[in-house]
């Protein structure tokens, strides 16, 4: 039987192989709240150790496991895992089959330093970026800084485990060489970006699917509309629209000039300013929107299997546009959260729940992933009012 074992649990990659037709045995690890075990659409789940702890164990625990995995697809769906992959792809391609290319070109898609210095080689627009090695560099580029900026890393899946933030939100120069220093004693590379102007509406992203003969299977754009937090945190909705062809040149000019091939998402934000889509990163493993891009005509966990396992050439040639995708969970705790910052009238919020839509963890069909994520979620929120509440006492 055709199976696929997935790194992490998201739902919308699961429920795309499964729907396909392919076994899901899903690999998790008690840090990533991975809700997405609960889904009736697994077929196995295996709790394994901590790629971040110790790497070692998961390798050994898929090389010496004696269940009938040969010929398995191993699918990452976060980036830690897929750093895992790529820098092991030698020794579990004697026994499994890789959504991942090798080290040599993962590492430089994922280190969004060398993306950035690659981009300014072949012109992909880009946001204002200073690259630091030093506080004496900082200082004397000061004069270059304004306020906010961003300090970024290059390597988000070693940066977060360490911050619990996917970067850090700079208003001065002291607290520029603070957190700087911070990264440094954790032999982090980071840079310095500029914020460009313009809310979550203005992201949008080129998905595709490249098979190794560098020929396009599929492709879509997805336009986001609301975060968490605003501006850097993780999509809440999001929708289909027709392509852009200028952020589809610059991201297939960089995936051609890095040789890439399999799945990728290049995320870029609309600048008004000189009316350029500039990059922000490229995803190479399956998105949180995973479930949008399926029922929107183009299943890529299932293309990604029919090309690498069974080597059949699945193209799919459009796909469905005004197609909705809404974290309905999320997208509530935020709002109430937020609503004294966004200015989103009444009207304009509710539209998404009411056009052509799914839903990133479906209730109805599969209801304990959304039950489990609800929970989780509500703890995290009596937690942080908790402490707000503590705060305040603290103030007076």
């Amino acid at each position: 039987m055709a199976k696929a074992i997935v790194l992490g649990c998201g739902v919308g990659v699961i429920r795309s192989l499964a729907t396909a037709g392919i076994k899901v045995i899903a690999l998790y690890s008690v840090e990533h709240n991975d809700y997405g075990r609960f889904s009736r659409f697994i077929s196995q789940k295996y709790k394994v150790p901590s790629v971040i702890e110790e790497s070692g164990g998961l390798l050994d625990f898929l090389l010496k496991t004696e269940k009938d995995w040969d010929g398995a697809l191993l699918i990452p769906l976060n980036d830690v895992y897929a750093a895992f992959l790529a820098q092991n792809r030698e020794a579990l391609s004697n026994r499994y089959i890789l959504a991942v290319q090798g080290w040599d070109i993962i590492k430089r898609i994922l280190n969004k330093g060398s993306l950035y210095r690659q981009a300014q080689e072949i012109a992909v627009p880009l946001p204002k970026i200073l690259f630091p090695d030093s506080v004496e560099y900082l200082m004397q580029r000061q004069d270059e800084l304004s306020y906010p900026c961003i300090l970024k890393p290059c390597e988000t899946h070693r940066f977060f485990p360490i911050f619990g933030k996917k970067l850090f939100i700079i208003n001065s120069f002291e607290e520029l060489i603070e957190k700087f220093n911070e990264a440094q004693r954790n032999r982090l590379e980071v840079m310095v970006s500029e914020i460009i102007p313009g809310a979550d509406d203005q992201l949008y992203c080129y998905v595709s699917y490249k098979d190794g003969n560098g020929d396009i299977l599929a492709e879509m754009c997805m336009q986001k509309l609301r975060q968490y937090p605003p501006c850097f945190g993780n999509g809440r909705v999001a929708k289909t629209v027709p392509m852009i062809q200028q952020i589809r040149c610059s991201a297939l000019k960089l995936l051609n000039k890095f040789s890439y091939h399999g799945f990728s998402s290049a995320e870029f934000k609309y600048d008004h300013r000189d009316c350029q889509y500039k990059l922000i990163e490229i995803n190479i493993r399956p998105e949180l929107q995973e479930s949008l891009f399926t029922a929107a005509g183009i299943n890529f966990p299932h293309i990604i299997y029919r090309d690498l396992v069974e080597g059949v050439r699945m193209v799919v040639p459009d796909y469905q546009k005004e197609l909705f995708w809404i974290d309905s969970f999320n997208d509530i705790i935020a709002s109430i959260r937020l609503n004294k910052d966004e200015d989103w009238r009444i009207k304009d919020y509710l539209s998404p729940y009411f056009k052509k839509k799914v839903f990133s963890v479906p209730f109805f069909d599969d209801p304990l992933p959304f039950i489990v994520n609800s929970w989780i979620l509500v703890k995290q929120v009596s937690r942080s009012l908790t402490l707000r509440v503590k705060a305040e006492k603290n103030k007076s």
